[in-house]
């Protein structure tokens, strides 16, 4: 069973219109606001929550009790560069997923069919042992389109329970034990 979690962001960078909007609404220097956009990343910190139930999967994943032998963890995020590396650079639990995708990576973004389809390409994906998770629904509605399972979870704390009723992903004694 593959697991997903997203992150928010853009292609690669922030559209040229996008940018040129804030500019013009904040009144900022190009530089100045520029140099604004790039440091958010060094910022960036993720939720606790989403971190603990990520923890709890990768410990179901390399239990040697053979419960978690089936699953692994990518990551399908839309988070722009400058944040992407900012986050491999900052934050261990990236090192927990098998691998992922950072959509500025490759230049394609969620809810991009194209991007599902690589993904399904590049790790050798099954529909229906795919459970995508998101909170963003035009995103669960393309995975779904994909013939991916998948939960809209707009907040992780959700999520355990939610693998557990609609997956049957947790026996109950690993909920929050």
């Amino acid at each position: 069973m593959k697991i997903w979690k997203k992150a928010r962001g853009a292609k690669g960078s922030l559209a040229r219109p996008d940018f040129v909007r804030v500019q013009q609404r904040t009144g900022l220097p190009v530089c100045q606001l520029r140099n604004l956009v790039h440091g958010i990343g060094e910022r960036l910190a993720p939720l606790p929550s989403s971190v603990s139930v990520l923890r709890s999967l990768r410990e179901r994943r390399d239990s040697h009790d053979g419960t978690g032998q089936d699953i692994k963890l990518f990551y399908l995020s839309n988070m722009p560069e400058p944040y992407a590396r900012a986050l491999e650079l900052k934050h261990d639990f990236i090192g927990w997923f098998d691998d992922g995708i950072f959509s500025a990576d490759v230049k394609l973004a969620k809810p991009d069919a194209a991007i599902y389809a690589l993904c399904t390409q590049r790790f050798g994906l099954q529909g229906a042992d795919t459970v995508f998770i998101d909170d963003m629904l035009p995103n669960i509605a393309a995975a779904r389109a994909h013939g991916w399972r998948a939960l809209h979870l707009p907040v992780a704390e959700a999520l355990e329970a939610d693998l557990l009723n609609e997956i049957g992903l947790w026996p109950k004694e690993m909920l929050h034990g």
